[in-house]
């Protein structure tokens, strides 16, 4: 078998499964696709700030594994919106077993204002082609609102 080789066509086709045309939105978190099957469980995710002390009252920043991150961030956000959040990405740079993926992300929260993100993730693949960290940047400042509002 061959060694894995890092491509910005296999980040993309993680972060944008059955997209075929540029700037078509993706839906990357769905359970059983690419992109929550390449993360290890056992994954580092660092979310905005590692001590989790961004946004006051909210539990969305921090170090999570992917246990955590789905109930502490990802649900609690996902009850905040009417549906889910479109991913359109961007740009993938590659460096070695590191991708940087910036990504933009749309949804409509529960109140009926946008939710309209911009995402910067580093994310850190094992030889294997399994990401084991991710540090992801985004609005937090949005989130906050969001939190807030919904």
């Amino acid at each position: 078998m061959a060694p894995f080789a890092l491509t910005e066509a296999y980040v993309r086709s993680l972060l944008e499964p059955g997209v075929s045309e540029p700037g078509a939105l993706a839906t990357p978190f769905v359970p059983g696709g690419p992109f929550l099957a390449a993360l290890d469980p056992a994954l580092r995710w660092v979310i905005a700030d590692a001590d989790g002390e961004g946004i006051p009252g909210v539990k969305a920043e921090g170090v999570f594994n992917l246990a955590e991150w789905a109930i502490k961030v990802r649900d609690p956000l996902v009850a905040r919106l009417a549906g889910p959040i479109g991913l359109h990405t961007v740009a993938v740079h590659i460096a070695g077993n590191v991708a940087i993926a910036e990504t933009a992300g749309v949804a409509t929260q529960k109140n009926g204002k946008p939710y309209n993100n911009k995402y910067c993730w580093v994310l850190f693949f094992s030889p294997e082609g399994i990401i084991t960290e991710i540090h992801e940047y985004l609005n937090t400042a949005l989130l906050e609102r969001v939190y807030a509002e919904n």
